[in-house]
């Protein structure tokens, strides 16, 4: 019986992932929210499908097709732009992501206690606002200026993030320094990372 119970709950995982990062999947469900799944889209092709660690791009993944299974399409943009600002924290942050990163990022608060699982969190929420709520607390703040090389991880994702949210209207500024081995941008808007996840919610984008 446990095995059965396994085989399903691994194939109902699967049918999530699917319908959650194959673009094209056409969204089907009568119920689903069509909008919600061309947003989350939208950020996940712009940001995640490519130019980031394979760890951080699944660890994204793993995050929302838990939420989906909990929450469905019920604000799923939302958790997607937190969990962003989670991963892309850490990702500006730090220039070497390993194995050891996701479970910090997992386990771990901004101060390097350890706290509930992330995870754990999701599935025992009640509401999708407790989550984010959680998900802000364990985010680490960018407070220094950051030298970042043209050719960088660190570049890449910025540009990425950079392409994404101009298109929602906020605009960073990315240019390249005289030398052009590194980037310059608006250091306050990549600063404050939540308050342009703010400007897009409230702006149903």
């Amino acid at each position: 019986m446990e095995g059965i119970n396994f085989f399903l709950y691994t194939n109902k995982y699967n049918e999530i992932y699917k319908y959650l990062f194959d673009n094209n999947n056409e969204v089907s469900d009568e119920d689903a929210d069509e909008d919600e799944i061309k947003k989350f889209h939208k950020l996940y092709t712009d940001i995640y499908k490519t130019n980031i660690s394979k760890y951080l791009k699944s660890l994204f993944e793993l995050l929302c097709v838990v939420y989906y299974d909990k929450y469905g399409e019920k604000d799923l943009f939302k958790f997607a732009l937190y969990c962003d600002y989670l991963i892309g924290n850490y990702r500006i942050l730090k220039a070497r992501i390993s194995k050891e990163t996701i479970i910090k990022i997992l386990k771990f608060d901004i101060e390097e206690k350890e706290t509930d699982n992330l995870l754990d969190i999701i599935q025992m929420s009640f509401e999708s606002d407790e989550i984010i709520k959680f998900i802000d607390k364990i985010t680490p703040k960018i407070k220094e200026n950051i030298d970042i090389k043209k050719s960088g991880v660190i570049s890449k994702y910025i540009i990425s993030y950079s392409n994404f949210i101009k298109d929602k209207g906020i605009d960073i500024n990315i240019t390249w320094m005289k030398d052009k081995k590194r980037i310059n941008y608006k250091m306050d808007k990549l600063k404050d990372r939540k308050n342009s996840i703010l400007k897009i919610i409230s702006k149903g984008q």
